[in-house]
């Protein structure tokens, strides 16, 4: 058996391989291609399994390899990185640790989704981000009216009167131009997000999982299919607890003798679908009743907002967790009469 290890990079590959007693067999720098790359690979002509870190560019080597029939795993880069810190970091070091580190068993793998579960993964992670960029432009939009003192006379500038009222705005240059740039700006992102959304809630309404979580307060067709995507097989987590540490959603703990000390949540995992949940929390702060409600509000009164929707948030992940594992659609479980 060979182990391989694989460090990815835009232009170029470097590859090390070691056999069982770590001797290394074979090194060579590729370029970043998937054929040249299962080509050399499958010239080694013996049984052998690859890892490679995740990374931003990883999909494409991991695809052609495992289309080739081959044994690769994914590895954690913040947890191998904290087994074997160096001084020097080299290609040709990056991959021979990797490869000995899969020899010692060491790799702590991610999980990898299935094809079409990227792709949707994708997709909703593109429209989060045209989201953002269309917050963008309205930041920008307002900080222009700023610099000109103008007082906008109502609270959004998004609807059709605020929309009237900047456009017969009358600006001095250089500022109705880029008032105008963004404001174009801002109508092609609007029209990109509304098509994926309406993409998105078609794909749902046939999602039967989606159908699911959608009973939950506060989830509607982005939150379940963002959920999905981002969560994979539910029964990968033991427990909610486990869910709720790969979100990100539990307190740093710092542990010496008998002294514990908790600080804020650690907020590893997928930033997109803990930013959904925490927006999803304040919905229900703001939009529903039931038990999640009234925890939002006990939490504001004890501590605040941002920090009540960050602890409803992880309580909505402990309820969709048991709906998925369960199968079962959420039911406002109300105290039985006295």
């Amino acid at each position: 058996m060979l182990y391989i290890g694989i460090d990815l990079h835009l232009k170029t590959t470097y590859v090390t391989a070691i056999d069982e007693d770590q001797r290394v067999v074979a090194k060579a720098n590729l370029p970043s291609n998937g054929d040249v790359l299962v080509k050399y690979l499958m010239g080694l002509n013996t049984p052998l399994i690859a890892v490679m870190e995740s990374c931003s560019a990883w999909y494409w080597a991991y695809d052609a390899l495992t289309e080739a029939g081959l044994d690769v795993i994914v590895s954690n880069p913040k947890k191998t990185r904290a087994i074997a810190s160096q001084s020097i970091k080299t290609d040709r070091k990056d991959s021979l640790m990797l490869a000995r580190l899969l020899r010692a068993s060491m790799i702590e793998p991610v999980y990898v989704a299935e094809k079409p579960m990227r792709h949707l993964k994708e997709m909703l992670r593109h429209r989060m981000r045209l989201v953002r960029d269309a917050t963008r432009m309205k930041n920008r939009i307002r900080n222009i009216l700023a610099k000109m003192n103008i007082v906008i006379p109502w609270r959004s500038l998004w609807g059709q009167k605020g929309r009237a009222f900047l456009e017969k705005l009358a600006l001095e240059e250089p500022y109705r131009r880029i008032l105008w740039t963004y404001l174009d700006q801002l109508d092609s992102l609007k029209e990109q997000i509304q098509a994926l959304t309406h993409e998105i809630e078609q794909a749902a309404e046939k999602d039967p999982q989606a159908k699911l979580l959608m009973t939950a307060p506060g989830v509607g067709p982005i939150v379940a299919m963002t959920f999905l995507a981002e969560v994979g097989e539910i029964r990968r987590f033991p427990t909610y607890r486990h869910l709720a540490s790969y979100l990100g959603l539990i307190p740093r703990l710092e542990a010496s003798g008998a002294k514990e000390r908790t600080g804020r949540i650690t907020k590893e995992g997928p930033v997109y679908l803990r930013s959904l949940l925490v927006e999803a929390a304040h919905v229900i702060g703001r939009c529903t009743k039931g038990h999640l409600h009234s925890f939002y509000w006990k939490m504001v009164i004890r501590k605040d907002r941002k920090k009540a929707a960050v602890a409803t948030a992880h309580k909505l992940a402990k309820l969709l967790y048991f709906m998925l594992r369960d199968q079962r659609p959420y039911t406002e479980e109300l105290p039985s009469p006295a």
